[in-house]
C-alpha cells in the first residue's frame, strides 16, 4: 500500500490520468490512515465531471468517521492467533467439530507441489489446512487437508453442511482455452462416504465466462450463499442466493442494492437472520471493512460498518463465529500481523466496556480573555448513589473515570469565587483524545473535557439573571424565569455563607412612583419564588429600582422598540454580606 500510494501520487500528476488513478490514490491514502489527505482528494475527484457524486461524498465522509471509531473502539478485544498464523497468509477459520479448525493458507508446508508459485503474486497457491487443537483450544499441528482433489492452483474458504459431511469451497478454474486468459473461481463440493472425501464435484452455475465462489451454507443447509461478478448485478462482485428446491439448487437471486454496491463484496456469512461480509463499496475505515445487515420482510437491509476493532484501516473480512465456543474470527493485514493475512479471534459475549475519563477544565473570563483556574478543587460525585469518583493522574493531567450510563454532579470551587455544582453526563461532554493503554485494541481510554466558568465573589456586584423579565405592567415571573431561578438557587445552596439582594428595574413608560413600587413588587415575587423552594428567607433581601437604571437610552419620552424597553425590565443579584 505505501508504494502503491507513492505511485499513484506520481501518476496524478500526468495531466492525461484517468479519474480512476485519484480516486485508486485516495484509496490509498486512507488504507494508509493519512485520512485528512484522503478526503482532500476525494473532494477533488468528486469535482470530476461524470464520476458518481453520491460515491465520492461518501468516500469523503468515510475519513471523518474512521477518524472517530478508530479513536473509539467498541465491544471485544482481538487476539492474535500465532498458533494458526504464519509469515505467510492465512485466513477463513472454520470449526471442524470441537478438535480441529480448518483455515485457507498458502505456506509451504501445505503444498502438493512446493516451490511452485502464483504468477499473479509469486507466492505459493492457497490451499486448504486442518489445524488440530489442544485441551486449551490452541492449534498444534497445521497440515494440509487431505481430500480426493490434487489440483495445483488455489483452493480455499471451504464450508461444511451441519453433520460435516458434505463440503463446498472454492478454486481456480483453469480457463486457457478462451482468449482473455483469465483465471476464473468456481466452486466446488465433496461429500465424506465411510470415512473419505468423494471426488469434487462443480456447482451448477459455475460459467468460464465469470466467478463464482465463497461459498456458506445457511439455514440448516437450504441455503447457499456465494459471491459472483455474473453480468446483471450492481458492481464487482455480489453476494447472492441459491436454494435447494426439488433435489438441486435453485437460480441464484442477488441479494439486492442495499447490500451490494458499486465496488466488490466477499465473504457472505449468516448467523441469526443477520448476513455479515466484507466490502469497499459502504462507509468503512479503508480497504475491506466487514458490514452487517437485517434481514426484514423479504430482504436484506439496515447494512451498517462493524467498526473498530473488528475493522481497520486495511483489509478485514472473513468472518465466523463459533457457537459452541461463543468464539469469533476475523481475517486481517492490518499493521501487527504475522504475515501478509492474519486470523484473529474474540469472545462476543464478553462485551468489554470502554473506559472513559473526563478532565475537568475550570476557567474564568478576564479582559476578554480566558484564563484557566489550575487551583481550582473539584469533587465529582454519582447522582444516584452519592458515591466520590477518585481522580487519577494520566499524563499529568487529572482525570475522572466516569461510565456512558450514569450521570454526575461536579462541584468546583475556588477561594473569592461562587462555588458551582454542575449536574452532566457523558453526553454533555466534549470529546478530547484517546490513548492506547495496552497492545489489545480495546484497552483504550476515551478523554473528555468539561470547562466551567467560575465566577468572581465580590459585595455589592450586579450580576444579572438572564431572561428574568415580565410582561408590561406586571410583577408575576413568566415560565421561561424559573430555570435561570433554579439556577441562582444552586448558588445559593453551594453558597450558605452568602446573602443577597435581589434586584428589580423598570423601563420608563409609566409614572416614575408607579414603577417603583412595580419593581419592588418584581422583587419580592423573586423572592418569594426562592422561599417556597428552600433559601431561608433571612438570606434574601429585595429592592426595586424603578426606572432609576435604565440600560439603554430609552427614557421618558424616547420611543423604542418593545424589546428595547424589555431589556430594563430585568432582575439581578448583589452579595451583600459573605459570613465566614
Amino acid at each position: 500500500y505505501g508504494r502503491a500510494e507513492f505511485w499513484y501520487e506520481k501518476a496524478i500528476s500526468f495531466k492525461e490520468a484517468p479519474a480512476s488513478d485519484l480516486l485508486n490514490y485516495g484509496q490509498m491514502l486512507k488504507i494508509n490512515e493519512k485520512y485528512d489527505k484522503a478526503k482532500g482528494i476525494f473532494e477533488r475527484y468528486s469535482a470530476i465531471p461524470g464520476v458518481d457524486i453520491t460515491y465520492a461524498k461518501m468516500l469523503a465522509a468515510s475519513c471523518d468517521s474512521a477518524v472517530i471509531w478508530s479513536s473509539q473502539p467498541g465491544g471485544v478485544i482481538l487476539k492474535n492467533r500465532d498458533d494458526l498464523n504464519s509469515v505467510y497468509s492465512d485466513f477463513g477459520v472454520v470449526p471442524l467439530g470441537t478438535v480441529s479448525y480448518v483455515i485457507s493458507t498458502n505456506r509451504p508446508t501445505v503444498q502438493n507441489r512446493p516451490g511452485k508459485l502464483s504468477k499473479d503474486l509469486e507466492q505459493p497457491y492457497y490451499k486448504i489446512a486442518l489445524a488440530e487443537l489442544d485441551s486449551n483450544g490452541e492449534a498444534w499441528n497445521v497440515s494440509r487437508f487431505k481430500f480426493d482433489n490434487n489440483s495445483e492452483y488455489h483452493q480455499a474458504t471451504p464450508c461444511f453442511s451441519r453433520n460435516l459431511d458434505t463440503m463446498y469451497y472454492t478454486e481456480t478454474r483453469i480457463t486457457r482455452a478462451t482468449r482473455e486468459k483469465i483465471n476464473r473461481l468456481g466452486i466446488y463440493y465433496s461429500v465424506r462416504m465411510n470415512g473419505n472425501w468423494t471426488e469434487p464435484k462443480e456447482f451448477p452455475y459455475n460459467n468460464v465466462a465469470y466467478s463464482v465462489g465463497h461459498p456458506f451454507l445457511a439455514n440448516n443447509g437450504s441455503e447457499l450463499y456465494f459471491v459472483s461478478d455474473i453480468p446483471g448485478g450492481y458492481g464487482g462482485f455480489d453476494i447472492y442466493v441459491s436454494r435447494w428446491e426439488n433435489g438441486g439448487w435453485g437460480a441464484p437471486l442477488n441479494l439486492g442494492g442495499e447490500v451490494n454496491s458499486r465496488e466488490d463484496e466477499f465473504y457472505p456469512v449468516i448467523k441469526d437472520d443477520k448476513l455479515y461480509f466484507s466490502s469497499m463499496g459502504h462507509l468503512g475505515m479503508g480497504g475491506l471493512d466487514l458490514f452487517m445487515a437485517d434481514f426484514n420482510n423479504g430482504y436484506w437491509e439496515n447494512v451498517r460498518n462493524m467498526k473498530a476493532p473488528i475493522n481497520s484501516s486495511q483489509d478485514d473480512f472473513g468472518l465466523y463465529f463459533n457457537d459452541q465456543t461463543h468464539m469469533g474470527f476475523l481475517s486481517s493485514n492490518r499493521r501487527g500481523g504475522l504475515g501478509f493475512d492474519d486470523i484473529y479471534s474474540f469472545d462476543y459475549e464478553q462485551q468489554i466496556p470502554v473506559k472513559y475519563f473526563v478532565e475537568l477544565k475550570p476557567y474564568e473570563r478576564g479582559n476578554g480573555k480566558t484564563i484557566w483556574s489550575v487551583d481550582a478543587r473539584s469533587t465529582v460525585t454519582e447522582r444516584s448513589t452519592g458515591n466520590v469518583i477518585n481522580p487519577v493522574q494520566m499524563g499529568g493531567k487529572t482525570m475522572y473515570p466516569v461510565t456512558d450510563l450514569t450521570e454526575y454532579s461536579i462541584r468546583s470551587e475556588k477561594d473569592g469565587y461562587f462555588t458551582i455544582t454542575n449536574a452532566t453526563a457523558l453526553r454533555d461532554l466534549t470529546f478530547a483524545d484517546s490513548v492506547v493503554f495496552s497492545e489489545m485494541p480495546l484497552e483504550k481510554g476515551i478523554f473528555f473535557t468539561l470547562d466551567i466558568e467560575l465566577t468572581q465573589m465580590q459585595l455589592e456586584r450586579s450580576y444579572l439573571l438572564n431572561n428574568i423579565y415580565y410582561d408590561f405592567n406586571k410583577a408575576s415571573l413568566r415560565p421561561e424565569a424559573k430555570d435561570e431561578l433554579d439556577r441562582l438557587i444552586r448558588i445559593l445552596q453551594d453558597n450558605p455563607q452568602i446573602t443577597v439582594q435581589i434586584g428589580s428595574y423598570c423601563d420608563s413608560r409609566g409614572k416614575d412612583a408607579y414603577n417603583l413600587a412595580l419593581s419592588q413588587r418584581r422583587a419580592e415575587s423573586v423572592v418569594n419564588y426562592l422561599v417556597e423552594n428552600g433559601i431561608l428567607r433571612k438570606r434574601l433581601k429585595s429592592r426595586g429600582y424603578g426606572e432609576t437604571k435604565l440600560v439603554n437610552d430609552c427614557s421618558n419620552g424616547v420611543e423604542c422598540t418593545e424589546e428595547q424597553h424589555q431589556e430594563n425590565r430585568r432582575t439581578d443579584f448583589q452579595v451583600i454580606e459573605i459570613k465566614k
